[in-house]
């Protein structure tokens, strides 16, 4: 189901994320990031999670029993439970969901505060929002031109993050960092994952 006029750009934005999600590099780091979740997401139950993004769902390795997907044009729906929105418009009742994840989208989208918005604003008050950022320090974020092409937008630090959560009343119960790689490598480095 649909309720706002398709954004282009984003559109774009999708289409070039899925491609790197696709890749060698993407997929590796993925599966660091799911590796990464699982833990956290083992001991949260619920009834429906929904994941913001370009890449495959994660959030239906959590003990959810309903993970919703999201695409920002009906032509870029991936399975039968996804939500087809802009991300900072959700046609969800505030409060309606369990677990709300965030993966890599607040690079890509101009409005990125609105979409934390967004995301804030449907989770449950007992419920879990997951975010998933660039760090701005890593060997990507230090060269703006080297980014990841749908990432092009500003990348925030966790202090940064902080705040904005902080505006929208959650409060931050960890922060992890995965998907380390040795400089001038394309993949990660399983030895440094598991320091």
């Amino acid at each position: 189901m649909s309720i706002s006029l398709p954004d282009p750009g984003l559109q774009v934005a999708v289409r070039e994320g899925r491609r790197f999600w696709e890749s060698a590099p993407g997929l590796a780091l993925w599966r660091a990031e799911r590796a990464c979740l699982g833990p956290h997401c083992e001991q949260h139950r619920g009834i429906v999670s929904l994941q913001l993004g370009m890449a495959p769902l994660m959030s239906d390795m959590c003990p959810v029993r309903h993970a919703l997907d999201w695409a920002p044009a009906p032509e870029l729906v991936r399975s039968a439970n996804s939500l087809v929105c802009l991300p900072d418009s959700l046609p969800l009742a505030d409060d309606s969901l369990d677990l709300v994840l965030l993966h890599h989208l607040l690079e890509a989208v101009e409005r990125p505060h609105h979409v934390l918005q967004e995301a804030a604003r449907v989770t449950r008050a007992d419920g879990r929002l997951l975010v998933f950022g660039w760090h701005p320090f890593g060997p990507d974020g230090l060269r703006r031109r080297q980014r990841p092409t749908p990432w092009q937008q500003q990348w925030r630090t966790p202090a940064r993050l902080r705040d904005w959560l902080a505006f929208v009343d959650f409060e931050i119960e960890r922060v992890d960092y995965c998907g380390f790689r040795l400089p001038g490598r394309a993949s990660g480095s399983d030895r440094l994952e598991t320091l």
